[in-house]
């Protein structure tokens, strides 16, 4: 016999619809900056919510481990993991904040769009607002994230919560 009440279950779906987007905010960063940490993070927050760990983020850690294999020094076992960035961008840690900061400032806007039904305009607005950061600064990171965000992925671009957006980003990351 059960004893969640129709509170305690819709919080409870709420939390889980929080941890996919997070999962997925997580990947997009992946995407984005090519650190694997982010998808550490991801498989760690789809682990603490109970989500089933979707095929392709297996098969990335199946990826990394055959390439671990082959690592001889802890430099090149951090290559295998892809962790510190992508080839193109050696910047690390402090370049993976800041497209971090970058993709939770546009989620912030994507948000209050889509709850609210109102423009990015006005949502840019109250985001500036809210956070304390000059309006042009959150338009450019917000315009510089939408328009930036790959075309074939067009998930990335939406803050959608559905648990086929996690898969398809990850497809789209991993697919071969």
């Amino acid at each position: 016999m059960s004893t969640d009440t129709e509170g305690d279950l819709y919080f409870e779906s709420l939390e889980k619809e929080w941890s996919m987007n997070e999962a997925n905010n997580l990947c997009k960063l992946y995407l984005a900056e090519g650190n694997g940490l982010q998808i550490w993070r991801a498989l760690r927050e789809l682990h603490e919510a109970k989500i089933p760990i979707p095929e392709s983020i297996i098969k990335k850690f199946v990826e990394w481990s055959i390439a671990l294999e082959d690592a001889n020094t802890p430099i090149q076992a951090c290559k295998a993991l892809e962790l510190g960035g992508g080839e193109k961008d050696k910047k690390g840690l402090k370049r993976a904040k800041q497209i971090e900061r970058q993709w939770r400032l546009t989620g912030q806007v994507t948000d209050l769009m889509r709850l609210y039904k109102i423009g990015p305009q006005k949502a840019i607005e109250i985001v500036s607002r809210d956070t304390g950061k000059p309006f042009a600064t959150v338009k450019k990171v917000y315009y510089g994230v939408t328009s930036t965000a790959p075309k074939r992925k067009a998930s990335l671009r939406s803050n959608t919560s559905s648990k086929n957006t996690l898969d398809s980003v990850m497809h789209g990351a991993f697919g071969r």
